[in-house]
This record gives C-alpha cells, structure tokens and sequence, in this order.
C-alpha cells in the first residue's frame, strides 16, 4: 500500500513520522484526510485503531505489499503504447534505485565508523551520569559546595521530556519509573542483518524485575534487490513486579466499546504493532502504526541517544526545528 502523508516527529506541531536526512518513509494511503492523522500518543499496540549491520539511517523504506491501486492504474490503460512506456519508465526508475543503494551502502559504512568513534564517548557518558565515574577536572561555579557525590538524577527522564512528541507519550505515571533510567543505546545489527536494537539500561526498582529493556527494529531487501521493506520489531517482555504494572489504572479495565482504548503508559513502546491484517483497511492503519513506531525508533537513534546533553539542558529543541525547516543535502536520492 502507497503511503500518503509524512508526519514529522520532531517539531511542535502535530507529530508525524520524520524523513531523516536521505530517508523517506512511505505512509499508508488514505482517501480520507481524517484518516491521516494520527497522535503521538500511539503506543496503544495492543489494539487495533479499528475495532478490536548496519546504520538505518539513509534507507528507502517501502511497504511490504505492492500498492493495489498502482498495480490496478497500470493494468487499466487503455493505450498499449502508453502501457509499454509506463512500463519502460518503471524499468528506468528501477535502475535509478540500484544507484541510490550503492549511495546508501557507502553511507552506511561511513555512518558505523563514525558510531564506533562515538561509542567510548557515550560509554564516558554514562558512567557521568550514573555516578560512576565522578572524577572531572574542568571547573564549575559549584566548585567549593559541599554535596553527597551522586550523578545526575533523572538525566534521560529530562532528556526524552525535553523531546515533543517524546514527551507526549510519557504519562505521569510513566515519570517515577523511567527515573531509574540510566542509559539509553544504540547497537547496530550484525551483517547480513539490517536494523538497529536500542538499549535501556533501568537501575534497581520496584516496578519490574528486568535490568535492561531492548527494541528490536529491522529491515528487509525486496527479492530483486530494489528498496528496503519494513522488517519486524521486536520488543523485550516486561516482567513487572506484583501489583506495579503501568498504568495504575488498567487494572480492572472493561472495554466496554470497540472504539475505548485502555490507558497508556510509555512502556507499551516495547510491545509493538505486527503486520497481521484482515482486510485492506486493516492494513492501512497497521502500516501507519509501524510507520510511527519506527518513527519513534529513529528519534532515538538519530536525536536522543547521540544528543542527550543537548537535549538534557534544552539546546537541542530549538537547534532541531531549525534544522527540520531546511533543506537536507541528499534530497535528490
């Protein structure tokens, strides 16, 4: 199914799935402007909206199933002639795309070697910001104060709520366990796979037993080789402790409609939509849903984790919709 809209996710204004630089993410099709639209607040993967090694970045993401309504289009013209040349224009779009592929292949290779540069950075990072690691010798203006040695409480707490559409998704009850958040990572997935797993490293806690969760996202060539699919995402079970499971409020909770939604929590980030359609309708929503949700995946690879001082001390969101409203260099790809 051909996508229609692109929804950004890293502006104020209403969230959508962000085209990262050299990326472009096809959206499900609508006749519908209503239909089109989709919160943040998106994370509800355990109900339908309806009723019931490599670096990502720069990739082609296309749809698993070939849009209907396209292959519908071609097979109707009336012109032979028109046909052939339609066709001979697929096959030149074809060739150009085996060109992008090369392009991204060299990017990605230069996209890991700069990852393995940052990588001992961000393992310093952490040890900071746990307390790990409290020897600095730059100066501060609280240098002389007396304090407890500590790190920096709830440091990737404030970095994501520092994120619009991040922050949208972190519901109150949300705030108390991601404060035992203390790292956030980005692995890449080992050749001949394609994706990206992140990482969230949670201290000890009362409100469930894991010590790190993992979401798993990747990615799949079509069988000539031409563009990347959406892959399957994964996400860690969360083995909550007895009577600590979020949000408070689910507890107890009857469906008493198709349309009532249960309450949200952040953590339903971990239990992803799947590709399981009954009917094409079915189809269009599931598809927005992993749209955003890889969505979300990127603005954590590609914002969050590389940016997280920036974003913990508030630089990074002005600096952000700045660099949204311009122009990327490969746009021509």
């Amino acid at each position: 199914m051909e996508f229609s809209n692109t929804y950004s996710l890293l502006s104020e204004e209403e969230p959508t799935i962000h085209e990262l630089p050299g990326h472009h993410i096809d959206k499900a099709y609508s006749d519908d402007e209503d239909d089109q639209k989709i919160t943040p607040k998106a994370f509800h993967y355990t109900n339908t909206i309806t009723n019931t090694n490599t670096n990502t970045s720069n990739l082609t993401l296309r749809p698993r199933i070939l849009n209907p309504k396209a292959a519908d289009f071609i097979d109707s013209l009336p012109n032979p002639t028109i046909h052939k040349q339609v066709t001979r224009l697929l096959s030149l779009q074809a060739q150009k795309q085996r060109h992008k592929e090369s392009y991204q292949a060299e990017l990605l290779a230069l996209e890991n070697k700069y990852l393995a540069k940052c990588k001992p950075l961000y393992q310093e990072r952490a040890t900071v910001v746990t307390g790990a690691d409290l020897s600095c010798d730059l100066p501060s203006i609280m240098d002389g104060f007396a304090g407890p040695p500590a790190g920096i409480p709830e440091f990737w707490l404030t970095v994501m709520q520092n994120h619009p559409s991040v922050r949208d998704v972190i519901q109150s009850w949300d705030e108390e366990v991601l404060s035992y958040l203390t790292d956030i990572r980005v692995e890449l997935l080992e050749a001949p796979e394609l994706g990206f797993r992140l990482v969230f490293d949670f201290a000890e806690n009362a409100f469930f037993e894991n010590k790190m969760l993992k979401k798993t996202y990747t990615y799949e060539r079509g069988e000539d080789g031409a563009g990347l699919f959406y892959g399957d995402v994964f996400g860690d079970t969360i083995f909550w402790r007895e009577g600590r499971e979020l949000p408070p409020s689910r507890y107890g909770f009857s469906q008493e409609s198709d349309d009532e939604l249960p309450p949200e929590s952040f953590f339903d980030f971990f239990n992803p939509p799947n590709l399981d359609p009954v009917d094409d309708e079915e189809l269009d929503i599931l598809e927005m849903k992993l749209a955003l949700d890889y969505g979300y995946g990127e603005v954590f690879k590609e914002k969050l984790i590389p940016d997280a001082v920036d974003w913990f001390i508030g630089e990074a969101a002005g600096a952000d919709q700045q660099g949204d409203d311009q122009a990327t260099n490969d746009d021509w790809v």
